[in-house]
């Protein structure tokens, strides 16, 4: 995977990766993403939201959530976004910072 500086990316946006070297993960991979990226977010200033979130998604020794829901969220997660990708594409996370609390 080949995330280029912001420099060289141009209107890229920086999510954007080279295809031809983009990985492909199987859906417990992802998971496992996921949880990585907010487990990193919690270590650079906990809050309670991340840190509850994070239980609820650790791994029991049998390999399932602790919180018996999060299997079905994500899984219907996986099930949306690989379905709005096989159509015009996933378009939620395209988002703009609203003003709230600005005068």
């Amino acid at each position: 995977m080949e995330v280029r500086p912001a420099r060289e990316r141009g209107q890229e946006s920086a999510l954007m990766m080279e295809q031809q070297t983009e990985p492909l993960l199987t859906v417990r991979q992802a998971y496992l993403v996921m949880f990585e990226f907010l487990r990193c977010h919690y270590e650079r200033g906990p809050t309670d939201d991340i840190g509850g979130l994070l239980g609820g998604l650790s791994l029991l020794t049998d390999g399932s959530p602790a919180d018996s829901a999060v299997q079905s969220d994500f899984a219907g997660a996986v099930t949306s976004v690989l379905a709005a990708e096989a159509g015009a594409g996933y378009r939620k996370a395209n988002f703009k910072l609203g003003s709230r609390g600005s005068a």
